[in-house]
This record gives structure tokens, sequence and C-alpha cells, in this order.
């Protein structure tokens, strides 16, 4: 084996040798450099040779800034609307993505990202998601005289198979799904709800499954619960 090479005097990246600096616990060389920066640092002579150490650091904390700069991109949504939200203006930033300030349909309002909005996961203040803060509850959707949905019947009923995929979902994820949404005054009733895959319903959102295998038996509980159909609701 040759003698060590010596690297004083040469370039590597943004870095020139200055002189030997010794030797590591594992007997790796190490070198004295200057960067173009006028930053000194002692690095490991086969981390110059073999292109790993290019700069003091200060040509990764440059490129981490471009690209903070990258994300800190944004459209103007100002005057867009995003389901029942109408975007007001910008409200800082949410880490890397623009915030905006939202009016919503109900008279609510929130700040949330400009991602979620044009991907479409938020499309409300909250109003349209069923559950306490919903403006239709569960209990409100009663169909008088008819008991509300128990998860083991319907899953018994479905055979387990998700009536907007129709794949057999997850035992132990699968959610109730109401085929018309109780934001949509669905009733809250075994007619009304269906097995569905987590994703699917996720994807859903409170969208009406109109192609749904099971919508036939949902209109007719609508129109149970409300005397009317839904088709003349949608039109009002």
């Amino acid at each position: 084996m040759g003698a060590p090479r010596d690297l004083t005097g040469m370039r590597f990246g943004r870095l020139v040798v200055l002189q030997l600096a010794g030797s590591n616990s594992n007997e790796k060389r190490l070198w004295r450099c200057v960067c173009d920066c006028g930053t000194e640092k002692v690095i490991v002579g086969a981390s110059l040779t073999k292109g790993v150490s290019v700069s003091c650091g200060c040509f990764r904390r440059e490129r981490m800034a471009e690209l903070a700069g990258a994300r800190s991109y944004f459209r103007d949504l100002a005057g867009q609307r995003f389901g029942s939200l109408m975007a007001v203006e910008r409200a800082g930033n949410k880490g890397p993505y623009t915030a905006w300030r939202c009016d919503c349909d109900c008279g609510g309002s929130i700040v949330t990202s400009g991602r979620h909005l044009s991907q479409g996961h938020t499309k409300s203040c909250g109003c349209l998601h069923p559950g306490p803060t919903a403006r239709c509850s569960p209990a409100d959707l009663r169909i008088p005289g008819e008991p509300a949905p128990v998860r083991r019947l319907i899953w018994a009923r479905d055979g387990g198979i998700c009536h907007l995929c129709t794949r057999v979902a997850d035992p132990l994820s699968w959610h109730l799904d109401h085929v018309i949404p109780l934001v949509a005054r669905g009733p809250h009733c075994a007619d009304n709800v269906a097995v569905s895959c987590s994703g699917c319903n996720v994807r859903k959102h409170v969208d009406i499954s109109w192609d749904s295998p099971c919508f036939g038996r949902a209109a007719a509980a609508y129109a149970r619960l409300h005397g009317r159909r839904l088709e003349l609701d949608l039109e009002r």
C-alpha cells in the first residue's frame, strides 16, 4: 500500500484543504479546510474524496432555504368557492402551506390551509360533518316507530360488502355510511345506512350515493320521514 494521499491545496466543491489535522479514533485522516464562505472546518479525508462533504454546511442551508421558498409559493384563493366555503383573505401559514380565512354558508368561519381547500379535504366550517356539531344530528332524523341502525345487524345484512366499491370491508375499520347523508337530511335508520370501507367513505365525504345499490331503499326511507321525494327537495 502506498503513502497516504496528500490533499493539501486541493479543492472539493466549496472547500480548499489547508493542512493535515491528525487522525480520528478510527485512524482516518482529518484535514483542516476553508470554505468559500470563510468558515474553517475539520473533515475526514474520505468524505472529501468521495464527494460527501462539499462545503462547511452552507450549501445545504442554502438549498433548504430554496426548497422552503418553493413550498411557500401560493395561489391567490381570495374570492374562490370550495364547497360551502368562500375564501376571504390570507391568514398566515399552516406549516409549509398558506392558510386562508374562509366564510361558510352557515354563517361560521374557519382558517384552513390552501392545500386542504384545493384538494377538497375541507368543504365547510365543520357544519357539514355528521356528529355533535352537525346542523342535523342522528336523533333529529329518526323515523317515528323505526329503531336506530345497529352496526352488527347492518354488517350481517350486507354481508360485510362495501356498497361503494363492492369489496369486502375490513371488519375492524369499516364505516356505517348514510347513503343519503345527514347533512342532506337523510334518515337515521337501517334502510339509509350501509357497510362502507373507511377509505370509500372518506372519499365520498358528504355526497349522496346516487349509484349505490342501496339508494332505492334509502330514497324510500327519506320519503317516509319527510313525506316527499328527495329529488323534489333538491330541485327547490
